[in-house]
């Protein structure tokens, strides 16, 4: 069950990620806001793994306020 929460975790982390990176896109000129929204769509899943190999999962399951020290250990073995 727990490695099953760990996944819906991950997946709502790089949902909010994509939702950031998209709302950041929205203030740009509109000549370029789709071109922005089409690189996020397709680079956030590469980008979210490259922020947990270089922060580690147990920083960032702690600071996005994700997990409990359990399931970051359990992600931490998993990575």
């Amino acid at each position: 069950m727990e490695l099953l929460q760990l996944a819906l975790k991950e997946h709502r982390f790089e949902a909010n990620t994509l939702s950031l990176l998209q709302s950041l896109c929205s203030y740009l000129p509109a000549e370029i806001h789709q071109d922005c929204s089409d690189f996020v769509k397709t680079n956030v899943q590469e980008f979210v793994e490259k922020m947990i190999e270089y922060l580690g999962p147990d920083h960032i399951c702690t600071v996005a306020h994700y997990c409990g020290a359990t399931t970051a250990k359990l992600q931490h073995n998993i990575y």
